[in-house]
């Protein structure tokens, strides 16, 4: 019986032992950018991955499954099924060397539903083994609609939503836009940083453009000029000039403009400073 434990324990020893070797080829770490998400915006994760074997490693799938699979549960635990196939290029990896995968997992799970998730990757090498990140946590929540208007473009209506949403301290303008007869959201992303003290200005404009201005900052406004395919096609900053604050004014032909605020040029503004600098480093009187 001795003799047959002492089997037992030398194998089990000699498994441990394959195992801390075979985890210390790869080493797999696993990054998302924040906590907190709203429905429909990309949720980016990174994935490194760090060659500790002692040759070169080349991960590619078998045309069954990915080398690279990604698990997302639920807050009851439940897995998250991906709407596509979980597709990835080959990667090599010399020895010693890493490699940095970026993702968007809003690309290939149906994260809209508010509640807590939870992300790990798994890795497997084309003999089989295969190596787990770290699990990460976060939360999709939701913002605030601040402003929301229908648009006819081209035969079909999209309503375009500006929402307030604060991750942390600090509180983002996001843009949405969503095909009404599909009851698609076809973008969702952050258009800048804004302070709460004065509310957004929006309207469009008879292109069916999404004019927008914020205070991005003290003093400092933005205004963000967003096209009928859902870009942002200009951005430009404005401070307060002789007439007051700078406010969108809309026009009886259409046209939407951006009236009373001074158009904030960075390179000028250093200019000017340093202008003011050099002449105070000069004393204003001499003596003997």
């Amino acid at each position: 019986m001795k003799s047959l434990l002492q089997r037992l324990s030398g194998i089990i020893l000699l498994l441990l032992a394959l195992s801390g070797e075979s985890f210390a080829q790869l080493n797999v770490d696993l990054q998302i950018t924040r906590r907190q998400f709203i429905p429909h915006e990309p949720i980016p994760l990174s994935v490194q991955l760090t060659n500790r074997a002692g040759g070169e490693l080349l991960l590619h799938g078998d045309g069954r499954r990915s080398w690279l699979n990604i698990v997302v549960t639920n807050q009851r635990g439940h897995l998250v099924a991906p709407f596509r196939p979980l597709s990835f290029q080959a990667a090599k990896i010399p020895v010693g060397r890493s490699v940095a995968k970026q993702i968007d997992l809003g690309s290939y799970f149906p994260l809209t539903s508010f509640g807590k998730y939870t992300v790990y990757t798994v890795i497997t090498l084309p003999t089989g083994e295969a190596f787990q990140s770290s699990r990460k946590v976060f939360d999709i929540t939701n913002g605030r609609t601040i402003y929301e208007q229908r648009v006819g473009l081209g035969g079909k209506a999209r309503d375009y939503r500006l929402i307030s949403f604060a991750p942390g301290r600090t509180s983002y303008l996001y843009f949405q836009a969503e095909l009404v007869d599909e009851r698609r959201v076809v973008y969702t992303y952050p258009i800048g940083q804004i302070l709460q003290q004065k509310a957004p200005e929006a309207t469009v404009d008879k292109q069916g453009r999404l004019n927008v201005l914020y205070l991005g900052g003290p003093g400092r406004y933005t205004h963000v000029l967003i096209d009928s395919q859902g870009r942002v096609a200009k951005r430009t900053q404005y401070t307060r000039g002789k007439s007051g604050n700078p406010r969108l004014v809309a026009f009886a032909d259409g046209e939407v403009k951006v009236a009373g605020g001074t158009v904030f040029d960075p390179v000028k503004q250093k200019a000017d400073q340093d202008r003011i600098r050099k002449a105070s480093d000069r004393p204003s009187l001499l003596f003997d």
